[in-house]
């Protein structure tokens, strides 16, 4: 990418997700080839690594990403999409306090114009959105579907607007108002369900979501 670059003009590369090791061969390849650049680092859920148990050997340790953020670099800047978790990670590590900006995360505003107010009536219909992970708090959005159901019937439905996993039990899903299905959701069917919905539930865990923006 570099060697592909226009000669003598002010780079800057762009990551939409780096890990540690990531981050420290761009600085490699920079000083390799005598070129400027500034490296701007997106952080997702690689973000999570900061809460990782560090290896105890030391040259794994060196090159882990607390390590390699806790090391700031000219040029080198960290972006997150939610506020508080640029607030989270400066809390976490100091040396990132002048290094780090942050930005909403993109969200497609292009199918706005199809949603209606929806008046609250029966069924009133509560749905997890995404994909079914823990992170996301399926277990609980399941047990909380289980619950309701058994007392208000068909007064209340649970929808799950996404898929489910590979190695996940469809019979886990019954209490949900529709089927459930494995692999990509076509974005028609996941819009239509998404609209119906007069409430989102999502039980988040801070063991993925503390340092992960949720879209």
């Amino acid at each position: 990418a570099l060697a592909a670059a226009p000669k003598g003009e002010r780079l800057l590369l762009v990551f939409a997700s780096a890990t540690s090791t990531a981050i420290l061969a761009a600085r490699l390849a920079l000083r390799v080839t005598g070129r400027e650049a500034g490296i701007q680092v997106g952080l997702h859920g690689n973000l999570n690594d900061l809460q990782a148990q560090r290896s105890r050997n030391p040259f794994l340790r060196a090159l882990d990403m607390r390590a390699v953020m806790s090391r700031p670099r000219r040029g080198l800047r960290y972006l997150t999409f939610e506020a508080a978790i640029a607030a989270e990670l400066r809390g976490m590590i100091p040396a990132t306090a002048n290094a780090v900006d942050s930005i909403p995360l993109a969200v497609n505003v292009s199918e706005l114009d199809a949603w209606r107010p929806l008046e609250l009536g029966e069924p009133l219909r509560v749905g997890l959105v995404g994909l079914a992970t823990e992170a996301k708090g399926i277990t609980q959005f399941l047990e909380t579907a289980r619950l309701f159901r058994a007392e208000y019937g068909p007064r209340i439905e649970f929808c799950l607007v996404g898929s489910i996993q590979g190695r996940d039990d469809p019979e886990r899903f019954r209490d949900l108002a529709h089927p459930v299905a494995q692999g990509h959701m076509p974005r028609a069917a996941y819009i239509k369900r998404l609209l119906s919905l007069h409430y989102v539930f999502l039980p988040l865990k801070p063991v993925y979501y503390r340092l992960s923006p949720s879209g």
